[in-house]
């Protein structure tokens, strides 16, 4: 049974999507890697880990497949998984910046605010 079937057998078996996510990694189907990716990420009972993965989802719709909306999706996942994810937060925080989503941003903010614990980070976020 090929890890696609085993994925959709049994898609709350991380087994499966971590096996396809190491195919998807060597090869060169960029839609399949951030399935993989973004499934395992939520199969995951880490939360680091999962945003880790949410993360690597993200930059493969941003960058690869041009899908800003299964990007900016992507990005809150990870967020909403680990708001401490310096890489998660700022690149969300510059997509929701260039967007016409205020009080998105000023959500974004306020969370991560709360977690800052750096003086420079937090006078930036003020």
């Amino acid at each position: 049974m090929s890890f696609r079937r085993y994925s959709e057998a049994f898609p709350e078996d991380p087994s499966g999507w971590e096996g396809l996510l190491a195919a998807a990694r060597r090869g060169s189907d960029a839609a399949l890697l951030a399935e993989a990716a973004s499934a395992l990420g939520s199969t995951s009972r880490d939360p680091a880990h999962a945003a880790r993965l949410f993360e690597e989802a993200a930059d493969i719709f941003l960058t690869r497949l041009n899908d800003d909306v299964a990007g900016v999706a992507a990005l809150t996942r990870a967020v909403d998984l680990d708001i401490r994810r310096t890489s998660s937060f700022e690149k969300l925080f510059v997509l929701l910046r260039d967007s016409a989503a205020p009080a998105d941003l000023l959500e974004l903010l306020t969370r991560r605010l709360r977690v800052a614990t750096l003086p420079e980070e937090i006078r930036t976020l003020h």
